[in-house]
């Protein structure tokens, strides 16, 4: 009984240690989380016959300099709509 006690008292010591240890060090992803910020904005088009065509306005801007990166007028399908939920950053999308 006595080697459990030991156990578990060393158990919640080395979690305690740990977690002291994680919040001690610099995260560099807390400071670089959210940095860029996605826009977008839903244009519809209409020509004389009534044919309607719907575009996407995407606008990246640096949310820490409030900066714009990047502006970029997309037709809106759903051919592009899944190329972008496939995407791994912002600016791969073509």
């Amino acid at each position: 009984m006595k080697q459990y006690a030991y156990g578990f008292a060393s158990a919640i010591l080395v979690v305690f240690i740990a977690f002291t240890a994680m919040g001690l060090t610099p995260n560099p992803n807390l400071i670089t989380a959210g940095k860029y910020q996605i826009d977008t904005l839903l244009l519809t088009q209409e020509d004389y016959l009534g044919n309607k065509s719907y575009e996407v306005l995407y606008t990246i801007f640096d949310t820490t300099t409030g900066d714009i990166k990047q502006t970029r007028r997309v037709q809106h399908s759903n051919y592009i709509a899944k190329n972008i939920l496939k995407q791994k950053s912002a600016f791969d999308y073509k």
